[in-house]
This record gives C-alpha cells, sequence and structure tokens, in this order.
C-alpha cells in the first residue's frame, strides 16, 4: 500500500483518510500498517504486546479515527518513540487505547497548527492578490477602447447586414 512520505509537517494535510484507505486498498492492509508501526513503538519502549492486544489497539485505531490518515497514526507513533509524549498518569508497562489516544490529541493538535498556518498563509496570499493597487488611467483607457470598439461593431454589424440584404434583393432580380 502506498503510504505517503512525510518529509515536513504540511504534507500530513494532503494524506487521504483512514476511510478512504480502506475502501482502496482494503481493511487487511491496513491493519498491516498500524500494526507495523505498533510493533516498532512495543519493541522501542521494550513494552510487549500480544496478538490479541495488537489486533485489538489496531481495530480501535481504526474505529476511533477514520477521518485522520494512516500517516497521521504513523506519525503519532513515531513521535512517542522518540519521547516526545509523556505518559502521563498512564502506566509505563502497558500501551493502552487511553495512552494512545492522549498522543493522538497532541499529534493532531500540532496538526491543526499546522493547518491554522497553511490556511493564514494562503488567505494572506489571497488578499495580497485582492488588493493590488490598481492604476486607473489604464482602466479609464481600457474602458474608451471598448465603448469605442463597440460602437465600430454596431456600425460594421448594420452596414454589412445592409450590404447583405442589398446582394440577396439584387440576386433575385
Amino acid at each position: 500500500m502506498p503510504v505517503t512520505a512525510i518529509s515536513k509537517p504540511e504534507d500530513l494535510l494532503k494524506c487521504l483518510p483512514i476511510k478512504t484507505q480502506i475502501r482502496e486498498h482494503g481493511e487487511e492492509m491496513v491493519l498491516t500498517t498500524i500494526a507495523v508501526s505498533l510493533e516498532k513503538l512495543s519493541v522501542s519502549l521494550n513494552i510487549p504486546l500480544s496478538k490479541i492486544q495488537l489486533i485489538t489497539l489496531c481495530e480501535d485505531i481504526m474505529d476511533s479515527y477514520p477521518y485522520d490518515s494512516i500517516e497521521d497514526v504513523r506519525e503519532c507513533l513515531k513521535n512517542a518513540r522518540q519521547g516526545q509524549y509523556s505518559f502521563g498518569h498512564h502506566s509505563r508497562s502497558s500501551i493502552t487505547m487511553l495512552l494512545v489516544k492522549d498522543w493522538m490529541a497532541q499529534h493532531l493538535d500540532k496538526k491543526a497548527e499546522v493547518r491554522e498556518k497553511e490556511l493564514a498563509k494562503l488567505k494572506k496570499k489571497n488578499q495580497d492578490d485582492k488588493y493590488k493597487p490598481v492604476n486607473y488611467d489604464k482602466f479609464k483607457e481600457r474602458l474608451k477602447e471598448e465603448k469605442k470598439t463597440k460602437k465600430d461593431d454596431g456600425f460594421n454589424n448594420f452596414k454589412a447586414k445592409y450590404l447583405n440584404e442589398r446582394n440577396n434583393k439584387s440576386e433575385e432580380l
């Protein structure tokens, strides 16, 4: 299954949600991808997960975050592996869904901040384009040209129509 490489936080905004990836690649592939990230976390924190715990956590993550991407889950678990999130009041001897939810909440907050920055950049760019100074002299000249061509077009259309009718009458005679 193609998983988007994340080189900067903005890349997470372009990833497809889990729900869509399940539809495109199948539930088994999504489960496997999440399971690999959970196994890496388990090994790095030296917290063993049984097969049933691993499958249950994967299914719970898929059910809890259908509109977030697999890349979000992978990044969250990677950050947890690297010690960016604390265990808080949770036991340090087990990985539970409550712990994963706390970590995902922190991850999604950071993602929301990145999204807001991107939207602010886009908004500023649109505002800059919208409020460029207008050269009113050129605008007035363009209006004069448009009026002139409209008048010319009107006369030329009338002239062509008249000559066409005149030619049709002479052919009839």
